[in-house]
């Protein structure tokens, strides 16, 4: 039913809303011959290398071969890349490719990740930890930071 109504539906749509373009010229650009559409149709998240010489995605731990002169990429900031099939990529700082692991062998779902915090079902969650009243971080700005001392003494000279 849908897909005799839709050429009909489409024709009318068009009609009603299409209009031309002011530039008759193609907004989009050519990709680079050097560049591979894989490394343009992927998600990208930078990353921290971990001082045992690996990144961690998610839930999975990718080990990163030895770094040539220098031995690790403990605490180097790199890119990890997920291809629209599921496979992954780390590359250095330059962009050069660092390690490439193979589709995964379960199935994932492919999405864009936003590492929130989610508490684990059935243990509780901790209290919320507050520091005591005498505590340094809950003393007046007034005893510790010489300009908001000179605000607070020119505002009490005023409204006296």
């Amino acid at each position: 039913m849908a897909n005799r109504f839709l050429p009909r539906y489409l024709a009318r749509h068009n009609r009603r809303f299409a209009v031309a373009a002011t530039d008759p010229q193609p907004a989009w650009r050519a990709l680079p011959v050097d560049t591979a559409v894989e490394s343009v149709c992927c998600f990208k998240y930078s990353k921290r290398v971990g001082g045992d010489n690996t990144v961690r995605f998610g839930e999975v731990l990718l080990q990163l071969p030895r770094r040539a002169g220098w031995g690790s990429w403990a605490n180097a900031r790199v890119e990890v890349r997920q291809y629209l099939d599921g496979s992954l990529s780390v590359h250095a700082p330059g962009g050069g490719i660092l390690a490439r692991w193979a589709v995964p062998t379960r199935v994932g779902e492919l999405r864009v990740r936003d590492y929130a915090r989610v508490p684990i079902p059935g243990l509780p969650t901790l209290p919320l930890q507050r520091p005591p009243k005498d505590h340094a971080w809950r003393k007046d700005l007034r005893d510790w930071h010489p300009l908001a001392a000179r605000r607070t003494m020119q505002r009490a000279r005023r409204d006296a």
